[in-house]
């Protein structure tokens, strides 16, 4: 098979990666999640007139939970939702139980293989673009351990400059506290009645077409997002589970930093082993005094 042959095969495959239809069942359940986010938690956005007229486009939120795909798209109009899709590990369809299945649906998941080729995700974001779709693309790349912004890769930013689609930047706050990683349901409650604060922000849309390269796309995306968690409104919180990881994370970093100093205080005392080596090394070399002169000098005497 020759080169040309393999490109052709390899862009048939990804043709048949297609995102996975709500159908009926996808669609009753994105009303009931809507209808849950809405009655539990004190919802908000921010920003909607930044939305393209039209697909397709990019949205970049900011990773917090397993349901950010439901938070972004709760406003969108009709007419884009229909189009909105996001990439999604295969697992989630295969063996997450029927919750996984759910979330597929609800957000028209593409499932990818995780541990595959990065370059083939990226062919298949391109490929949805080109299709008309609106992608969502996170651009950690994984959900956050701590609420914090992970390290903004370059992917988002290549797939906007390869396909010339705008990336509407996205912030999530509050959405660590209600469901993070770390949780098995949602807690959506501050105490016995009080609801918890969840705000979705959409930036003003960045076009690559105004940036030298994919690189400073990123590095653009990535202060946009870091302005914005800078300046959060909902106040961080650790509790349960949260501060759980947390505490395992402080007692892991205390850990790390003992063991540098171990280390560090053991590199001292090689050196000074080392230095003290090679000073006896260098008295134990030097040359003894003269045989003749003291021969000379006893004879004098």
């Amino acid at each position: 098979m020759t080169e040309k042959d393999s490109e052709s095969t390899k862009r048939k495959e990804i043709v048949k990666i297609k995102p996975i239809e709500r159908g009926l069942s996808g669609r009753i359940c994105n009303k009931i999640g809507r209808a849950l986010v809405r009655m539990f938690t004190r919802f908000e956005v921010r920003g909607l007139e930044n939305l393209p007229a039209s697909a397709p486009y990019i949205i970049a939120p900011n990773h917090e939970t397993y349901i950010d795909g439901l938070f972004v798209s709760m406003r969108l109009p009709d007419d884009h939702f229909a189009k909105f899709t996001s990439l999604a590990a295969k697992e989630l369809e295969e063996s997450r139980g029927w919750f996984g299945k759910v979330i597929m649906r609800v957000g028209r998941g593409i499932p990818i293989d995780r541990k595959g080729s990065a370059l083939q995700s990226l062919r298949i974001s391109i490929h949805a673009l080109e299709a008309g779709n609106i992608l969502l693309i996170h651009p950690e790349g994984t959900r956050t351990p701590n609420g914090k912004i992970g390290k903004i890769h370059d992917g988002c930013a290549f797939i906007a400059q390869h396909t010339g689609c705008v990336v509407v930047p996205a912030f999530i706050d509050g959405g660590y506290e209600i469901f993070s990683r770390h949780m098995t349901w949602p807690k959506p409650f501050k105490s016995f009645g009080r609801r918890r604060r969840l705000i979705v922000t959409y930036g003003e849309p960045m076009d690559p077409a105004d940036y030298e390269d994919t690189h400073a796309m990123t590095a653009a995306i990535s202060a946009w997002l870091h302005g914005m968690d800078a300046n959060k409104e909902v106040p961080r919180e650790y509790t349960g589970v949260n501060l759980i990881q947390k505490e395992k994370q402080e007692a892991r970093a205390a850990r790390r930093r003992q063991q540098e100093a171990a280390d560090e205080k053991l590199r001292t005392a090689e050196k000074t082993a080392e230095t003290a080596r090679e000073k006896n090394d260098a008295s134990s070399s030097a040359p003894s005094a003269s045989p003749g002169k003291d021969t000379a000098s006893s004879g004098k005497s």
